[in-house]
């Protein structure tokens, strides 16, 4: 199987999987727990078995079976995750031109300096007492 060739999560499976990697593995109810402190609005029980059922058939969660119960753990790690969403984006996004990615997360970057720069002199300019 190609390194990205299992199905896109939802954002909301998404999600799910971030509690998965922090827990390391749990029952659903630990699941749904974690992940309604996190993640408003809270779903339910039955949304959170979904979720986890669509998880299993993408490949993305492992079910086994401790003392009669079902503990859910991630089948793929963290980081294999994000190189394959980072993969896709290269590949589907910018036509396999890593160059051009680079470029636009460059431009991101100096636009996000500018912008914490202006924030860091306004912020001193009032401390000053300036406008």
């Amino acid at each position: 199987m190609p390194p990205h060739a299992l199905p896109y999560p939802s954002g909301r499976e998404l999600e799910v999987m971030h509690v998965l990697w922090e827990l390391e593995d749990g029952d659903i109810k630990e699941i749904l727990a974690m992940f309604n402190d996190l993640y408003p609005p809270p779903v339910s029980y039955f949304t959170m078995a979904t979720m986890l059922r669509r998880l299993y058939r993408k490949r993305y969660v492992h079910v086994e079976v401790r003392r009669g119960r079902n503990r859910y753990v991630p089948g793929i790690e963290r980081e294999r995750a994000r190189n394959d969403a980072i993969d896709r984006v290269i590949d589907e996004w910018f036509g396999h031109d890593l160059l051009a990615l680079v470029h636009i997360m460059q431009e991101r970057l100096d636009q996000r300096a500018a912008r914490i720069a202006r924030r860091q002199k306004l912020a001193a300019q009032r401390r000053a007492g300036g406008t």
